[in-house]
């Protein structure tokens, strides 16, 4: 059974969900965990990628947590939605067994993300999902890879699921996604594929250059160091 601390912020989890739209940026390891809740996050999201990167792996189909993906292997194909909807309802039941019945169910559909079927097809295969998903017990639904404005504004109208974005460069703004009454924004690995890219081009600028360019603007060290003193 769960304990008195984790039902606490199970609870104030969902609460973060009731108003508004939630803003996740994710973290990867502890580290870069801490750096964001200095940034000024309420709540931080993880991404499976970047703690399997941080581990010297590939991302894949090797984590299991609150987020239930629908996609058998990176690409698809995706579970049917019964299959689905038995995991989800399988997840929900295992929570109220442990003593957890706060715990909060995003589903994730890679319909969009993975361009599953024809394109004129995909909406009303998401919203299929979205009743089925909400009628086994899932509390929001994560739809990576829908980017259109229009697209997400309709899906927010018609599920019966708050809809969770995954954003980034060339997607709408956190205040336009708020505005169309996206329940949550997130970025994927978007992050630690930053933090990667300059770690990269800094080695290599020092290695065939022997110039150190890319470590500009970075935060001093006493101001990091800093953020890990409790």
């Amino acid at each position: 059974m769960v304990g008195r601390a984790q039902k606490a912020k199970a609870v104030l989890l969902r609460t973060l969900h009731d108003h508004g739209t939630l803003v996740l940026p994710n973290a990867w390891d502890a580290g870069s965990a801490v750096l964001i809740a200095r940034a000024g996050a309420t709540a931080i999201a993880t991404t499976s990628g970047g703690v399997a990167w941080s581990a010297g792996l590939p991302d894949g189909q090797h984590m299991a947590g609150v987020n239930v993906e629908d996609s058998r292997a990176r690409g698809g194909p995706l579970f049917d939605v019964a299959t689905q909807a038995a995991r989800v309802r399988a997840g929900r039941s295992a929570a109220a067994l442990a003593g957890l019945s706060e715990l909060l169910i995003n589903v994730r559909t890679d319909v969009f993300l993975f361009s599953v079927g024809a394109a004129e097809h995909r909406l009303r295969d998401v919203l299929a999902r979205s009743s089925a998903y909400a009628e086994a017990g899932a509390d929001c639904l994560f739809v990576p890879g829908l980017t259109d404005l229009g697209t997400v504004t309709f899906l927010v109208k018609e599920s019966p699921l708050p809809i969770n974005v995954m954003a980034g460069p060339g997607t709408p703004t956190v205040a336009e996604l708020a505005s169309a009454g996206v329940r949550r924004v997130s970025v994927g690995t978007a992050i630690s594929q930053a933090a990667y890219s300059i770690a990269y081009r800094a080695a290599a600028e020092l290695l065939t250059e022997g110039t150190y360019t890319e470590l500009e603007g970075a935060l001093d060290f006493a101001t990091i160091n800093r953020m890990f003193i409790r």
